[in-house]
């Protein structure tokens, strides 16, 4: 849903920033309304709002970058393999 939000957006001429929001409060309200804010793969408290914000944007952007990649700006490509690649180097799972 977040990130059919975020694609539509994009080819609305949406602004990549405004996009993304938009996209990422769509999916933290969920997460929030729904699951209390959390993830149980990753624990039993609810993830920090600024720790969630960042993760969702972030898969949202790595999604995108699959399903439209022409909505995502250079900049934005490059500091997401950038955090893959410090995610991977850090031991994370892609």
């Amino acid at each position: 849903m977040a990130l059919h939000a975020f694609c539509q957006a994009r080819d609305l001429g949406i602004n990549f920033d405004k996009a993304i929001t938009i996209s990422a409060s769509t999916y933290v309200f969920v997460l929030k309304q729904r699951h209390e804010g959390i993830v149980r793969s990753v624990g039993v408290k609810p993830i920090d709002d600024g720790i969630l914000w960042r993760s969702v944007e972030t898969q949202i952007l790595g999604k995108a970058l699959q399903a439209c990649p022409d909505g995502v700006p250079n900049a934005e490509k490059m500091r997401f393999e950038y955090l893959k690649k410090r995610a991977i180097n850090n031991g994370m799972s892609q």
